[in-house]
């Protein structure tokens, strides 16, 4: 079978002012089709879904790294 990818739509770095939201969807394939997918911002877990929304809700500028773990249960990632 096809090795397991993951693409991010979105993918740039972005710039939310207080109360301003986005978000991020990512597109798999490969594997054996059973994704499933964990979005971590700053490390902890916020969405099990292909999509995640950021909200900014601070008027102190911070900054969130947010990654995406693709599996399918069965290709190492």
């Amino acid at each position: 079978r096809a090795p397991l990818k993951i693409t991010m739509t979105n993918a740039n770095d972005t710039v939310l002012c207080d109360g301003q939201s986005f978000t991020y969807k990512s597109t798999a394939s490969g594997g054996n089709n059973n994704y499933q997918y964990q979005w971590l911002s700053n490390g902890v877990l916020t969405s099990n879904n292909d999509s995640v929304e950021i909200k900014h809700n601070t008027t102190q500028a911070t900054t969130k790294i947010l990654q995406v773990v693709l599996s399918d249960g069965c290709t190492p990632n």
